[in-house]
């Protein structure tokens, strides 16, 4: 007849062992991570400079409801960095 008591595992391994097998996957994970910020931020810059070049263009597609709600309106500069704006 078997024994039917259950095998305990030995718990007494070092904590190292587990860190060790983890140390690469989080390496791989930093580098994705590094190189997903890279692209973002190459994407972020070079939407703001094709923004920059038609900022005329999408100021005026934003202005056109206004001025369609009110005919003969003017804008004004509340603030001095408004009047120093590229647009």
């Amino acid at each position: 007849m078997a024994d039917a008591t259950p095998q305990i595992e030995d718990k007494s391994k070092p904590a190292e062992d587990e860190l060790a097998g983890s140390e690469a996957p989080l390496l791989e994970h930093l580098v994705e991570l590094r190189k997903r910020l890279i692209y973002s931020a190459v994407a972020i810059i070079v939407l703001m400079v094709i923004c920059f070049i038609f900022a005329r263009n999408i100021y005026d597609a934003l202005l056109i409801p206004y001025l369609r709600a009110i005919p003969n309106a003017e804008l004004i500069y509340t603030a001095p960095q408004n009047c120093s704006s590229p647009i």
